[in-house]
């Protein structure tokens, strides 16, 4: 891994995700700060109308920093149910981000002030480029959370990702997206079934990737990258650290690395790697019967440990090449030559027949 990468499609999560839960967090911090909604409900209870037409709003929050929201009309749908057509929204976070969030309707309970719903074309924006479009959320302000069983899509810079449904719950920092969750980013991509989130710190002031604390990628779990693949069958864990981040796969897992024109394709039934600061892989522990297939052999064991340029194997060996198969206890392979080192050789079977003990 000769070539020095970015946080390959972790940093694409990181601003993707980042993007979804700043959206709930604007949601709570927009709605709940003087209650615009409810203000805007009241005047119009107020004066026995049951719709407003070209509402223009403007607050403050417990910072001086102005809130502004409009809508085209504002009707009393159901006894205590307000429904906003057309709504935009504009303000900024505590870290100077300028943000909007608009929806064709936009449904607040008077009662319980605690359920708004978004519905038709919501998008969410911030002056940093990040871009959010759903069909659906709900957002539940005691709770904290929002909730949307429509497609999701979240772009920022090269940055893209989406999924079929999505819950976010600020109070404990995690965002689950589920049904063909993916992001890419720069060439690098990872796709799974299910995508849980865990978030460091104020999940409104999100600004690096040192804001990710872990993502799991649940269920045919893939990443793809422009120098290898790997896939898992149950999952793909990625866990950031201060100074490495670990990646931990599991049942099935099968790891196509590319060495200049090289191509190692390895399997296992569980797999750990460390990266460095970098994020280039400096070791891999493979565990549950270790395959890897070279260009010029296939080498089985018990377990198998790649670190640098050396792939060192251990236990039943078999390593079966054009002359037939060898056997040992441990062997080392050579990344970048090919060649591979027996170590305690129990024999060599050439045609189905033992040619040395």
């Amino acid at each position: 891994m000769r070539k020095r990468r970015t946080r390959i499609q972790f940093i694409a999560i990181t601003f993707a995700i980042m993007a979804v839960a700043m959206l709930v967090a604007v949601f709570v911090y927009t709605f709940n700060t003087r209650d615009p909604g409810s203000e805007i409900l009241k005047f119009a209870i107020n004066t026995n109308a049951n719709m407003f037409s070209n509402i223009s709003y403007k607050t403050y929050d417990s910072n001086g920093k102005e809130i502004t929201l409009s809508s085209e009309k504002v009707t009393e749908e159901e006894k205590n149910n307000f429904v906003f057509q057309q709504m935009t929204s504009n303000f900024s976070l505590s870290n100077g981000e300028n943000c909007s969030v608009s929806a064709d309707t936009t449904k607040l309970i008077k009662e319980d002030k605690t359920i708004c719903e978004f519905t038709g074309n919501v998008k969410f924006s911030t002056s940093s480029g990040v871009q959010l479009k759903t069909e659906k959320s709900v957002v539940d302000f005691e709770k904290k959370t929002a909730d949307g069983n429509s497609d999701i899509f979240v772009e920022k810079d090269n940055a893209r990702l989406g999924a079929r449904n999505y819950h976010l719950d600020i109070e404990n920092k995690i965002a689950i997206l589920t049904g063909n969750a993916h992001v890419t980013s720069n060439n690098h991509t990872i796709s799974c079934d299910k995508m849980i989130v865990c978030f460091l710190g104020d999940l409104k002031n999100l600004s690096d990737t040192k804001s990710i604390k872990s993502i799991n990628a649940e269920g045919n779990a893939k990443l793809a990258s422009p120098n290898y693949t790997l896939t898992a069958k149950k999952n793909i864990l990625y866990t950031a650290a201060s100074t490495v981040a670990s990646i931990v796969a599991d049942t099935r897992v099968n790891l196509v690395y590319k060495k200049g024109k090289k191509v190692f394709d390895i399997k296992s039934g569980h797999m750990i790697a460390i990266l460095d600061k970098n994020n280039r892989i400096e070791e891999i522990n493979a565990t549950n019967f270790l395959t890897i297939k070279t260009p010029d052999a296939i080498i089985k064991s018990k377990k198998g440990i790649l670190k640098g340029n050396k792939a060192s194997v251990f236990g039943n060996v078999v390593i079966s090449g054009a002359n037939g198969d060898v056997f040992g206890e441990s062997a080392v392979l050579d990344i970048d030559t090919g060649s591979i080192a027996i170590e305690k050789s129990c024999g060599i079977v050439s045609d189905g027949k033992e040619k040395q003990k």
